[in-house]
C-alpha cells in the first residue's frame, strides 16, 4: 500500500510525463508508468501548469524525488548520468556538513553555557540609588498617592 503523499506525487509525475516528447516518453519503461497509473490518487487534482518552466512548478517533494530517479535512470545519457550522480553526492555532502555544524553537540553545549552565563551576568547587575535620589522618589510617590 502506498501513502497518500506518494499517490498524489504519482498524479503530478504522470502529468509531467504526458508533456514530454514522444521520444522521451518511450525511454521510460511501461512498468514504471503502469505502476504510477495503478497507484495514483483518484481524488487529487493538482493545480499545476505542466507547460511552465520547471523552476516555476510548485511540485511536492516526493514528486521531485520520483522525477530525479526517472531522469537519472532513463532519460539522461551516460555522461549526464555521471555528472548528475556527482552533483547529487556533492549536495548530500554539503547537506550532511550543514547538519553536523548545526547539531554538533559541542556547539549545543557552548550555546547553552553562553546563555547561562548571560543570565548569571544579568542577574548580578544591581542598580543602586544614592540617598538623595531615594528621598526625591519617596516625595514623588507621596504626592502621586494623594
Amino acid at each position: 500500500m502506498v501513502t497518500v503523499e506518494y499517490s498524489e506525487a504519482a498524479v503530478e509525475v504522470l502529468g509531467i510525463i504526458e508533456t514530454l516528447e514522444e521520444e522521451e516518453k518511450n525511454k521510460i519503461p511501461e512498468e514504471i508508468i503502469n505502476f504510477l497509473e495503478e497507484n495514483k490518487s483518484k481524488e487529487y487534482n493538482p493545480d499545476i501548469d505542466y507547460y511552465a518552466d520547471v523552476e516555476d512548478l510548485k511540485l511536492k517533494e516526493k514528486t521531485k524525488q520520483i522525477l530525479a530517479g526517472i531522469y537519472r535512470d532513463y532519460l539522461c545519457n551516460e555522461e549526464e548520468k555521471q555528472e548528475y550522480i556527482k552533483k547529487l553526492r556533492e549536495n548530500e555532502i554539503e547537506y550532511q556538513e550543514k547538519l553536523r555544524k548545526e547539531y554538533n553537540t559541542d556547539n549545543l553545549f557552548k550555546k547553552n553555557n553562553q546563555e547561562n552565563n548571560k543570565e548569571t551576568t544579568m542577574s548580578l547587575v544591581v542598580k543602586k540609588e544614592n540617598l538623595f535620589s531615594r528621598i526625591i522618589n519617596k516625595i514623588k510617590n507621596f504626592f502621586k498617592s494623594i
